[in-house]
């Protein structure tokens, strides 16, 4: 019994920590030291304790747990199971679940998993790192678990062993369990180290004698973990050589040109980490914006083992998205620091060489369309780097109305004649011409139509019904779903996304490169067009509609305690370092659709 109740104490304090999203206070950097330099994959969760008080006494804890299907959950037999578990873990060890969680993992945790040099992946072991506040407590769990164990005959001894003046402790377990020895020890600084690995134990002591280097000491590392925010909660650390062995050991993928081009981007990578951080109020300059839940990413790179084309993107000139072009309305909004010439070299390298012949005979008829323009020396080094692109609802549809969809590029300027904005226009006023001419498309009676919006700048499609309709001018190109959408982004905008700039300015300043949807606007329009949704959600799913209205029903109630989710990506001019984000930004008062 002691022995499963040690087991799920284990696995509720790491759930705790998941589930916990708050400040972090660079409290495991002692267990880092005593890290091995070559692990595989380490996490390292920070003041747990701090944490969870922190998360509780949030609004949005409270919200969280008023939700219906929450609630339902609380109530439910698999609750009840759990708080059983919880009393008995209690009643065991004479201590509750906060001081548990407070004096034994409430500092800081580390867990590593290391593959020996040369070794094989099922040679792999792991370990667990502690900082305990209160070392009795630790040792009344210690002794409970073994005590337990041995009563049931799965461990057949404890042995003491000294390694530099240190005492740790070897459990051998009968033969008939097929688990291997484990090793723990526990230093006079309180860290506590548990392994199945007597030589990862080994090495902890001889890192805290500073006669070897530990994971803090590799410079690749260090960047990684410096690069990630300071007030993170959960960090994980992984090494690419590490991952590197997990694909050579895995069937091969079927695409095998995307998973070669991966795998050399992966050779070029020194380390790489992730941390989740909370955010409150306090930490952003426009506190109305609310508080954020937010994964952060950062990887180190040799950018000499890059390819080309990904050095060329990565030093192209930077670029401020231009949101004022962005409509209250929009739902989603994408902005992107594209490089047209690089993509046009991953699209060859993708393609097979049985298919480059048709691929430069592709080329070769898109010049055409261009007006003769060369697509690769005198177009595509004249479009971005600025791309911005947006979703919104169309203006009084209503019930019945449905989604529209605008992409705008950058032009870079010319002096004197506009050729590549005539070599653009002239293509896709071919294309819709074409398309026309297609017997299933209006019985080939559709009419082309360009009607001036602003001076010199018109916008062109099919009537009445066209793919898509576009607009060259004021230094880009627009491109909608219909002539109004078009015309909208051309013209001044009334009301523009101004909290999109706020937004940005708080969160993701430095990003060129991000997507944000506003939850509260995609759930207004979920929710007028709830009907349409479940019975697309049903089919596609090839589930019953009621089933597919209740799924709506729990996604459309989580989605109104958040107000924006954001999703951003960053790589430094030298190609050095690449950074992303996803963020989850909850409103800072309580939400008025709570009951």
């Amino acid at each position: 019994m002691r022995s499963q109740v040690a087991k799920r104490l284990l696995i509720l304090s790491l759930a705790l920590a998941a589930a916990v999203t708050s400040q972090g206070a660079g409290l495991a950097e002692p267990l880092l030291r005593l890290t091995p330099p070559d692990a595989g994959v380490t996490l390292a969760i920070e003041d747990l304790r701090g944490h969870t008080q922190e998360y509780r006494a949030s609004p949005l804890a409270g919200r969280l747990a008023r939700l219906p299907f929450v609630r339902s959950w609380m109530d439910s037999p698999r609750v009840a199971s759990f708080r059983e578990a919880r009393r008995q873990i209690e009643t065991v060890l004479g201590a509750s679940l906060e001081n548990l969680r407070d004096d034994l993992f409430g500092d800081a945790i580390v867990l590593t998993l290391r593959v020996p040099p040369q070794g094989r992946q099922e040679e792999a072991r792991g370990m667990l790192l502690v900082r305990v506040r209160d070392r009795k407590l630790l040792d009344r769990l210690i002794d409970g678990i073994n005590d337990s164990q041995k009563k049931k005959g799965e461990l057949l001894r404890i042995e003491e062993r000294t390694r530099n003046g240190v005492t740790y402790r070897v459990r051998e377990f009968a033969p008939r369990t097929k688990r291997p020895s484990e090793y723990y020890t526990t230093l006079a600084d309180q860290s506590f180290a548990w392994s199945n690995s007597e030589e990862m134990v080994q090495g902890v002591i001889e890192r805290s004698q500073g006669t070897e280097s530990g994971l803090s000491d590799v410079p690749s590392f260090r960047q990684v973990r410096e690069r990630l925010p300071k007030r993170s909660l959960v960090s994980l650390f992984i090494n690419p050589r590490f991952l590197e062995a997990q694909i050579a050991a895995a069937p091969k993928p079927s695409e095998e040109r995307l998973a070669l081009m991966l795998g050399h981007y992966l050779k070029a990578l020194e380390y790489m980490g992730a941390a989740i951080e909370w955010r409150g109020t306090s930490s952003t300059s426009t506190p109305d914006l609310g508080v954020g839940i937010i994964l952060h990413t950062e990887e180190v790179i040799d950018s000499d083992k890059l390819s080309s084309w990904m050095k060329h993107w990565a030093a192209r000139p930077g670029m401020d998205p231009v949101l004022d072009r962005v409509p209250s309305a929009a739902l989603a909004v994408a902005s992107a620091h594209f490089d047209f010439e690089a993509i046009e070299e991953v699209i060859r390298s993708m393609t097979p060489s049985s298919g480059q012949r048709k691929l430069d005979n592709l080329l070769l008829g898109l010049s055409g369309l261009l007006l003769g323009r060369d697509l690769r020396a005198e177009i595509l080094p004249k479009l971005g780097p600025g791309v911005l692109a947006y979703v919104e609802a169309n203006p009084g549809s209503g019930q019945s109305g449905g989604l529209s969809y605008v992409l705008s590029v950058d032009l870079k300027a010319e002096p004197g004649k506009p050729e590549v904005a005539d070599a653009l226009e002239n293509g896709l006023r071919t294309f819709l011409a074409l398309y026309a001419l297609d017997a299933k498309h209006g019985n080939g009676q559709l009419e082309l139509e360009s009607r001036e919006i602003i001076p010199k700048v018109a916008v062109t499609n099919l009537r009445p019904t066209s793919p898509f309709a576009f607009a060259v001018g004021q230094g880009r190109l627009v491109i909608g779903v219909t002539a109004e959408a078009v015309t909208r982004a051309i013209q001044p905008q009334a009301a523009t996304h101004r909290n999109l700039s706020q937004l940005r300015a708080a969160y993701f300043s430095q990003a060129e490169t991000f997507l944000c949807v506003d939850l509260e606007k995609v759930r207004a329009f979920a929710e007028a067009h709830r009907a349409a949704i479940a019975r697309n959600l049903a089919s596609r799913n090839k589930k019953p509609v009621e089933e597919a209205e209740r799924d709506l029903e729990l996604a459309l109630g989580l989605m109104g305690e958040f107000r924006h989710l954001f999703v951003t990506s960053a790589i430094a001019p030298d190609a050095r370092s690449a950074h992303r984000m996803l963020g989850l930004i909850a409103p800072p008062k309580p939400s008025a659709t709570l009951p």
